[in-house]
């Protein structure tokens, strides 16, 4: 009973989220002439939640990804990509879950991640 009563008196104290629709960016050589790789991302959310029992959750989803070698004679022009589309609705290439207990000994322990 009181472990149920200590989780409902638990509050969210922050919360942070950072979202965006796409995003690409070009890896160069110091001069910025050679171009190295490319990566693109779509339908990016991170969200960390943090409560007052100082436990967090965190939620990574990514919609679409890709990253593609530019130099030239590479042998393999795409390097990263899922294998299934996934560009409509709420299909995700990746999704990371996470929750974390408040720190034993100055370690950070994670109660849960899928």
């Amino acid at each position: 009973m009181e472990l149920r009563k200590q989780q409902e008196d638990v509050s969210v104290a922050r919360r942070t989220e950072f979202y965006f629709a796409q995003a690409r960016w070009r890896l160069t050589e110091e001069d910025g002439q050679l171009g190295i790789a490319e990566l693109e991302l779509q339908r990016f959310l991170y969200s960390k939640v943090n409560k007052s029992d100082d436990t967090a959750e965190h939620l990574l989803e990514l919609g679409w990804f890709t990253m593609n070698n530019l130099l030239p004679n590479a042998v393999y022009k795409v390097v990263l990509r899922p294998q299934s589309p996934g560009q409509s609705g709420r299909q995700l290439a990746l999704r990371i879950f996470s929750k974390v207990r408040p720190p034993v000994g100055g370690i950070s322990v994670k109660e849960h991640l899928r």
